[in-house]
């Protein structure tokens, strides 16, 4: 098999100095070169005890109709600093059913709809059938099947109990049909669960399956029961899914899972499999590369890529050699190629995208991509944040020291 080859690294776009650039991209047409992008400006503030606040300063939306090579602004919007949780929108980008023509806008909280409690968080969604010229409403995704409404939304999810967060992969099972992760946060960790990582947060994952309603113009969704690994395999649980399909018509989802220093608990990369199209799930088990040791990586984020020219899928993130226990650290990026036959990780095939550069900052981060194939050259195309640029991030003190441009990197495959 061929190897992959970096063709292209460079930066994407130039921070201005208020905070750390992130970006993801996708097609918006079937049929046209049309890209849709969305920039998010991530800033740092300080409490009044001092402890560092991230928040999303400026979200900037745009449309390409040559591939990515201009832009047109869509939309924007800009932190309100005097009501800081108030009408604060996160796009989570957006996804193409090429059956319909229909390309999709996922998010947390849209602008207009406030949060108060991370328990209240729903996962909403607009859609756009002109190649992102226009858009719907935002609508709640809420599971079809009778006995769901806003506030029960999936199953055992009451608003105000459990909140949802749609961060996972998005992956088609045909033209018309899309399924993704979802992670559910719970007020309070299972009493067993002793560990650091508890007393911030636990959540589990869920399996969405969206199909494309021509007739009502949008989504029906149906829900799966909840993948939850247990303390001590994992501290907190697990969030963050990727999603990846296998033959057989199998579906594996992979999930974040932290670890403890003190309880010497490592991090893992755990996954559970589905035979009926991620309506239920087996037990999670720990993925593994095919010489039958785990695939070590930090409590971070990782996607699966599926390239149309080669039929080949790799999985994205922070491969590391040994175990870790915590979040860190976030390099080297690499990928390595999945066998769909048996659904485990080629380690021959591992290849460094992106180690720490001499002189980076310790803390130094190469995660949290957007990701995309270019129709055109086939190539794998990765936007990334290079942050934080100077400081470490116990070092800094000022707004001003949290900063990173975005970067591109193209990779042939």
């Amino acid at each position: 098999m061929k190897t992959p080859a970096l063709k292209l690294r460079a930066t994407y776009l130039t921070s201005d100095g208020s905070g750390s650039l992130y970006s993801s991209a996708d097609y918006a047409s079937a049929t046209e070169p049309i890209l849709i992008q969305d920039i998010r400006t991530e800033t740092l503030s300080f409490t009044e005890t001092g402890a560092p606040r991230y928040l999303t300063g400026k979200l900037v939306w745009q449309r390409s109709t040559d591939n990515g090579r201009t832009w047109q602004m869509r939309d924007e919007w800009r932190l309100n600093l005097d009501q800081p949780d108030s009408d604060r929108p996160m796009s989570l980008g957006s996804f193409l059913l090429p059956g319909p023509n229909v390309v999709v806008e996922r998010s947390i909280i849209p602008s207009g709809f406030p949060i108060s409690n991370v328990t209240m968080k729903r996962a909403l969604f607009r859609h756009s059938t002109d190649a992102g010229l226009t858009w719907s409403e935002w609508q709640q995704a809420i599971d079809s099947r009778p006995g769901y409404n806003s506030a029960n939304w999936a199953p055992g999810i009451v608003v105000g109990q459990l909140g949802g967060v749609c961060d996972g992969q998005v992956v088609l099972e045909d033209n018309h049909t899309a399924l993704m992760g979802f992670t559910i946060r719970e007020p309070h960790a299972p009493p067993e669960d002793i560990s650091a990582r508890a007393k911030e947060v636990s959540s589990y994952v869920i399996c969405g399956r969206a199909v494309w309603n021509s007739q009502a113009r949008k989504l029906d969704w149906t829900f799966s029961e909840p993948i939850k690994v247990p303390f001590p395999i994992a501290c907190g649980g697990c969030c963050e899914p990727a999603l990846v399909r296998l033959n057989a018509n199998r579906w594996m989802m992979t999930m974040r899972c932290q670890g403890d220093a003190k309880l010497n608990i490592p991090s893992r990369r755990m996954a559970a499999m589905s035979h009926d199209g991620g309506l239920t799930w087996g037990e999670p088990f720990e993925l593994l590369y095919d010489t039958g040791s785990p695939v070590w990586m930090h409590a971070s984020f990782h996607r699966f890529f599926h390239s149309s020219r080669t039929g080949h899928t790799w999985l994205i993130g922070n491969f590391l050699p040994g175990p870790v226990h915590g979040q860190t650290p976030r390099y080297p990026l690499a990928m390595a190629e999945i066998d769909l036959n048996r659904g485990v990780i080629l380690r021959d095939t591992l290849f460094v995208i992106q180690d720490q550069p001499p002189g980076a900052p310790t803390d130094r981060r190469y995660t949290n991509f957007g990701l995309y194939e270019d129709r055109l050259s086939g190539e794998l195309v990765l936007l990334l944040p290079e942050h934080p640029q100077h400081k470490n991030y116990s070092e800094m003190t000022e707004p001003s020291d949290y900063v990173g441009d975005c970067l591109i990197y193209r990779i042939a495959l």
